[in-house]
């Protein structure tokens, strides 16, 4: 379970420091990566509303966290190394954007992560659990459930997402290669969620995944293709072919 789950914060974060990031973000940051989208892409039609900046509540999401959906709101939490980003380049921080307010938001619906029908896995999770000798659900908010729905819940919205990265990813530069654990190329990534599902799940489970992935227009193309090539890569040709045919 942990191992597929967001690693706690291990570090700290004083209350200035926590203080100096907001105010960079709402004065710089935000500002500059708008502009620069607007600019580049206007068709996304993002605002400074579709960004709110809160430091500490990246920083308690755990380690490594660039953004996350912010509930029912149609708008992503931004903290630290979004500003990092911004300031390297603002493409290199778009795709994580897109992910966040127009990925998970379009996949379970708005404000709905972890609730009962939002993802397949979890739901099939739930069901198989409660048939477990002496399992107990752990309470809503607590970190045993939250680390259930991090790892059943979360492959099917997370994967979606990255798919709707695909066709904004900017590589980093060598100047930028610090950034290479942030901003990194969703393909392999899509593969690694595929992994994790093959893991715990038997194949008919995908071809449900793909079939939800094909009615959607907005992961064709190139993000089809990095879904594919996960299958391939990952199950067996006979069960490959029958998830995608």
């Amino acid at each position: 379970m942990a191992a597929a789950s967001i690693a706690p914060q291990t570090a700290t974060l004083s209350a200035a420091q926590e203080s100096t990031l907001n105010t960079t973000l709402i004065r710089v940051s935000i500002p500059v990566f708008v502009a620069w989208v607007a600019a580049r892409h206007p068709g996304l039609g993002l605002t400074a509303a579709h960004l709110r900046a809160d430091a500490r509540a990246i920083f308690e999401r755990g380690i490594g966290i660039i953004a996350f959906a912010d509930g029912s709101n149609l708008r992503a939490v931004v903290g630290e190394t979004f500003r990092d980003m911004v300031a390297a380049n603002p493409a290199y921080t778009l795709p994580t954007v897109v992910h966040e307010v127009w990925g998970h938001n379009t996949f379970e619906g708005r404000g709905n992560y972890g609730n009962a029908g939002a993802a397949y896995g979890l739901d099939s999770y739930d069901q198989a659990a409660a048939r477990m000798p002496g399992y107990t659900r752990g309470a809503a908010g607590s970190a045993a459930r939250q680390s259930e729905i991090d790892n059943y819940g979360y492959q099917e919205t997370e994967m979606y997402s990255l798919m709707r990265e695909v066709p904004f990813f900017t590589p980093n530069a060598p100047a930028d290669a610090a950034l290479d654990s942030v901003n990194y190329d969703p393909g392999p990534a899509i593969r690694g969620r595929m992994r994790m599902i093959v893991d715990g799940y038997e194949p008919r489970v995908v071809r449900d995944l793909y079939r939800r992935f094909m009615a959607d227009p907005t992961v064709g193309g190139r993000a089809m293709g990095a879904f594919r090539s996960a299958v391939r890569s990952l199950f067996r040709a006979r069960d490959a072919a029958a998830i995608l045919a």
